[in-house]
Order: C-alpha cells, then structure tokens, then sequence
C-alpha cells in the first residue's frame, strides 16, 4: 500500500500543480473566453451568416446581393474588442449605384456621411460594444469594397469585393 502511495504522489502533484496558460483550453486566469481575453490575446471578432435583418454582408462566403432583400452588417465583438468597416464605392454612378442604410436600425455604430466625391462611407463600433448590427438593401447595379479593421488595426484585417 505505501509503494503506491508513493508512487502516485508525484502524479498528482504535477498534475495539480500545472499552470495556467492561454493554451491549456481551460477558462482560467482572467480570460473572457477559453484562452482568449484577459491576459491572453484578445478573442477573435464573428461574422455570423445571418444578422437581425436577414443575410449578413460581412459574412466571407456572401458576395452576391440583390436588390429586393435586406441585408445585415453584422458582427459579434468579445469584451475589449472593435471594428471599423470602411465600403467604397466603385461603381460607374457612386450616386444611383449604392446601399441604403435604415438609421433607426443601428445597433452600436457610429455612422459617417457618404462622401459622394470619393464613394465612401464607414462604419464603427461604438466603444464596449459586444454586437454591431445594421439593415441595409442595395439600390441600381454596383460593386464595392469593404475593408474591416479589426481592433484599431491600421491596415485592413479583411478585405472583401462584393455586387449588386
């Protein structure tokens, strides 16, 4: 009986001892997510396929949109995150081939003017926001780029084309 007694006193040791990582897949330490947040790096921003208002437009495998649906610009932010998503223009008319945005829709964004002169318009989450969401539709035949920039990044995280 006291040769395993001591033979298992060092594995329970070691193993009540481990340390706490950001890679031991445990919610630990101060993390807000399984080793994400906190003291590790910071959890990584979604893109659901669909938002509040329908399919949503930051979602990687959409590219297509038409004219009669609505859209979402959605995106679930974990604690301590942002995004800015930067859409340009680049359609022949920047001013009949363009989005539509329902302003009493928003949820957590900061909205700039559309810039006919330059066909831009951003979008950016306001500060402790944990979700974005905006309805929008598409008006005429266009294409744009939209550039998301994740936690204050300076150059684009992702970027996408898309039509309409």
């Amino acid at each position: 009986m006291k040769t395993i007694l001591l033979l298992a006193l060092p594995f329970l040791f070691l193993t009540s001892c481990k340390k706490e990582t950001c890679e031991d897949g445990i919610k630990n330490q101060d993390e807000t997510d399984i080793d994400c947040g906190g003291v590790c790096s910071l959890c990584p921003i979604t893109y659901p396929d669909n938002g509040h208002y329908g399919v949503n437009i930051l979602d990687v495998g959409t590219t297509t949109f038409y004219l009669a649906p609505e859209y979402s610009l959605h995106a679930q932010l974990p604690a301590e995150t942002s995004i800015r998503i930067v859409f340009t223009n680049t359609s022949s008319n920047v001013l009949s081939e363009i989005w539509w945005l329902q302003a009493s829709s928003n949820v957590n964004l900061i909205i700039s003017n559309y810039n006919e002169s330059t066909g831009v318009q951003t979008f950016e989450s306001v500060a402790g926001a944990l979700e974005i969401d905006l309805r929008m539709s598409f008006s005429g035949s266009g294409t744009a780029t939209i550039e998301i920039y994740e936690n204050d990044a300076t150059s684009p995280t992702r970027t996408k084309l898309i039509n309409w």
